[in-house]
């Protein structure tokens, strides 16, 4: 089971490194259930989906019109009857009742989906990886996967025009008000239209708990995760490439496009890791080992 969530998406890269994640810390049995936390659109879910008959996803998010949406255009391109494949629930995630309800599929593999950054102070943090800890399958285990982001690039105010290859579509990411004391940063997405114009009326909003690498691995390992691990990218990583394309099929050649250049962080050479120092973007994976017997 691999359990996920993303602040920015690339289905395509993101599921790759999902799977080869599975592969290399749990085994070599194919995961087939997919769980998405704070899923908002549940793209990645769905894209997950698509991927073949025996995958299966459920995604929970607290708002309501934006799974609505989700539903109308990401779930129905899976078509038909494999729909039932996708799951979307309206609920919190800190919740014990709610957070049941996003195993669906027992008899699925044990991977999932989460992001940090809505767990806005540790004890909320903390309670949330509990429950994510509790909902894998003890005894083939899982792996939850999340991204970070920091360094000084992600602490000062900026404006980055950005384009997607795959849509033609535009959009500003505008990053202003970050506390160094509380560590909270703020952050808007402005779409524009194909004649350039911003669309303001679709802008999206960021109210961030910027965690550091350290800080999250130690509540994985309270919250009774095994082992943790972390891939980086320098520069920003993903915050500076997010042209991921918007669907997939899901086979391991297609998977593999969208796939920033993350690498084991003990892996990286003076350069990259000199890279580091102006920002960085980086997976956590938390591995729930399988138990014997």
């Amino acid at each position: 089971m691999i359990w996920w969530k993303m602040a920015v998406q690339s289905p395509r890269g993101d599921l790759s490194y999902c799977r080869r994640f599975h592969q290399t810390y749990i085994g070599s049995h194919e995961p087939r259930h997919l769980r998405e936390d704070f899923c908002g659109t549940a793209l990645l879910a769905a894209t997950w989906c698509r991927g073949g008959v025996f995958r299966s996803a459920v995604g929970l998010d607290l708002d309501r019109p934006t799974l609505d949406w989700g539903a109308r255009h990401n779930g129905e391109m899976l078509g038909g009857s494999a729909q039932h494949q996708l799951a979307l629930l309206e609920g919190n995630v800190l919740d014990p009742a709610d957070s049941a309800l996003l195993v669906p599929f027992p008899e699925a593999g044990p991977e999932a989906s989460a992001s940090q950054s809505s767990a806005s102070d540790e004890t909320h943090l903390l309670r949330y990886l509990r429950h994510v800890a509790a909902a894998l399958d003890q005894a083939r285990g899982g792996i939850f996967v999340a991204d970070l982001l920091g360094g000084p690039a992600a602490e000062r105010d900026l404006t980055l025009p950005r384009h997607n290859s795959t849509t033609g579509l535009g959009y500003t990411w505008v990053q202003s008000g970050f506390d160094p004391v509380t560590r909270r940063m703020t952050g808007t997405i402005r779409l524009r239209e194909m004649d350039g114009r911003e669309a303001r009326r679709y802008n999206f909003h960021y109210d961030w708990r910027m965690w550091t690498v350290p800080d999250v691995r130690e509540l994985l390992r309270q919250a009774g995760f095994s082992t943790t691990y972390d891939a980086s990218a320098g520069d920003g990583g993903r915050t500076s490439d997010t042209s991921g394309s918007q669907e997939a099929s899901g086979s391991d050649s297609e998977e593999s496009e969208g796939e920033a250049d993350f690498q084991p962080h003990e892996d990286l050479d003076p350069e990259a890791r000199q890279r580091l120092q102006r920002g960085w973007s980086a997976y956590i994976v938390a591995v729930l080992a399988p138990q014997p017997g």
